[in-house]
């Protein structure tokens, strides 16, 4: 998504549910996950938000129940 400086904020061009990726890095995806909240929290969108949930394991889409899966099957 692009942006560009309006006079008090930045606004994006064009229209997008997504406004923003944040990524993060750590050693696992529990870290990794806490660096992106840390990231995310800096920046805010009237109207929009973001997902809290990245490294919770209570959903099927969890991506460390997928990492899991996939460490299981030998794939990494």
């Amino acid at each position: 998504m692009d942006v560009q400086q309006g006079p008090d904020a930045l606004l994006t061009v064009g229209y997008n549910d997504a406004v923003a990726i944040a990524t993060g890095y750590g050693y696992t995806i529990q870290t990794a996950w806490e660096d992106v909240i840390a990231k995310a929290w800096q920046v805010r969108f009237p109207g929009r938000s973001f997902r809290t949930d990245g490294a919770g394991t209570d959903y099927p889409s969890s991506p460390v129940r997928r990492y899991e899966a996939l460490r299981a099957m030998g794939y990494i």
